[in-house]
């Protein structure tokens, strides 16, 4: 699989950080999966908030997609998903 992560960015209203470099290098892993904790894209720039992970990227098909998922969750940047309706995304798993 390969992916090419164009930006990814964590936080909440009160602030995020730019983790497309954390991101990217996860994506050296075959799976795919992006943890979304502050230890993982690590740092929390939103202390006592909820935060989100939203990631652009493009997949082996050159086409341009875009994933969030919620701290606490795991994405999955699977350009090769085929969604409903043909439409090509991520997927998004809760941690357990």
């Amino acid at each position: 699989m390969t992916i090419k992560i164009l930006s990814a960015h964590y936080g909440a209203s009160s602030g995020s950080v730019d983790v497309t470099a954390i991101v990217q290098a996860m994506m050296m892993h075959p799976s795919g999966n992006v943890p979304i904790n502050n230890q993982s894209m690590g740092q929390d720039p939103a202390f006592g908030q909820l935060k989100q992970l939203r990631v652009d990227y493009c997949g082996h098909n050159g086409q341009r997609q875009t994933t969030e998922g919620a701290e606490g969750t795991t994405i999955t940047l699977a350009p090769e998903f085929q969604a409903p309706g043909g439409l090509l995304q991520g997927v998004m798993q809760r941690d357990n």
